[in-house]
């Protein structure tokens, strides 16, 4: 059988905005807050975890020997 797909609405309720759109307006202020060498830190660590997520990904796909995501 092959693999099933769930589409979900996440933040879909027009009374309520999306995530994102806070995030993005609140931005300047975030930036403020931690500054930039905070941001460049915030930046360096995001960019690991999506290189790490990349490589599982890639290895499940792959099924490299014995590799079970965990």
């Amino acid at each position: 059988m092959g693999p099933s797909f769930t589409v979900r609405k996440i933040n879909a309720s027009p009374d309520r905005p999306p995530l994102h759109s806070i995030m993005l307006l609140l931005s300047d202020l975030i930036l403020r807050v931690i500054g930039r060498q905070g941001a460049a830190v915030l930046i360096r660590v995001m960019g690991m975890i999506l290189a790490s997520l990349a490589v599982e990904i890639v290895l499940t796909a792959l099924a490299v020997g014995s590799w079970k995501p965990a």
